[in-house]
């Protein structure tokens, strides 16, 4: 892998990380209600990407915004909607998810998942896994599921659960980001695409009663949902498919185990959230089975 490319990879697992830590600020504090987090951050993310289109910028040597280009981006293909339909699958039951969980609890259940998901799918489609890979995939799964077990420290099952699909969708939506040649154009309409879906999750929440009711907001809660849009999503999501191009389905699956160690970090230091004996070895057997693949792929 190319030190540009490393590095491009790095600040994309930063920005995945910054998303947790942006939720959970939100949500712990009562600042924002999940629905509208999710509304605001994928809105965000898609006033952040427009510009870029309409603007043609260069961003990685490609040029956007061509008349052909403007004119796919607004095609309207039920191919096209697969992976906007997971990205808003993703970004709801990320927030609901982390009303109950701590960042790094989230973080240590969302990216393992995403692992889990996409080495199924690439063995399910015959690609080769080495020894070495195939162990390191046990071990995280090992720490996954020692996470997981019942006790006094093991997390919400329901904020267990909503974590776990937001995991699958993500592993689907960086699946099929894989077959991206365009980043910039790919991502942007992603999050266009989601727009219909927000205005239907928006209706929903104004006009139940119940939502209405438990649904409140201030302006720190619209910030932190708008830079995460923005930011740690629009740019970040940039960035994971100019990644996807430069790494097997193995190594994007595994890297996105660093997530939660950043994740952990950012939880102790923003949110004064506790370290626990079981968070310290789960992260050690995770973050093991990335080193392990990685090793493999260097030889």
């Amino acid at each position: 892998m190319r030190l540009s490319s490393f590095l491009t990879l790095i600040l994309t697992m930063i920005f995945f990380a910054s998303n947790s830590i942006f939720c959970r600020l939100a949500l712990a504090t009562d600042a924002i209600s999940p629905g509208l987090f999710t509304s605001i951050r994928l809105a965000s993310g898609m006033l952040m990407l427009l510009p870029l289109i309409l603007f043609q910028k260069r961003l990685h040597g490609t040029i956007i915004g061509t008349k052909q280009q403007d004119h796919r981006l607004l095609s309207i293909k039920i191919e096209n909607f697969w992976q906007p339909l997971m990205l808003f699958g993703y970004a709801i039951f990320f927030s609901y998810a982390y009303v109950q969980l701590d960042a790094a609890i989230g973080a240590l259940v969302l990216f393992p998942t995403v692992q889990i998901t996409m080495m199924a799918v690439s063995m399910f489609q015959g690609n080769r896994v080495s020894f070495i890979e195939l162990t390191g995939f046990l071990i995280s799964f090992v720490g996954l599921i020692y996470l997981l077990l019942p006790g006094i420290s093991a997390p919400p099952l329901q904020g267990t659960l909503l974590m776990a699909g937001s995991g699958i969708c993500w592993a689907v939506y960086s699946l099929l980001g894989q077959k991206v040649t365009e980043s910039i154009l790919a991502t942007s309409r992603n999050f266009l695409y989601t727009l219909p879906m927000v205005i239907i999750l928006l209706i929903v929440i104004f006009i139940n009663p119940v939502d209405l009711d438990s649904e409140s907001f201030n302006l720190s809660g619209i910030l932190l949902a708008g830079i995460s849009g923005a930011l740690a999503s629009g740019i970040g999501y940039v960035l994971w498919y100019i990644s996807l191009k430069n790494i097997t389905t193995t190594q994007a699956s595994i890297s996105q185990l660093a997530v939660p160690v950043l994740a952990a970090v950012g939880g102790i230091v923003f949110l004064g959230e506790q370290v626990t004996n079981r968070l310290i070895i789960a992260s050690i057997l995770i973050l093991g089975g990335i080193f392990m693949t990685i090793f493999t792929r260097k030889k």
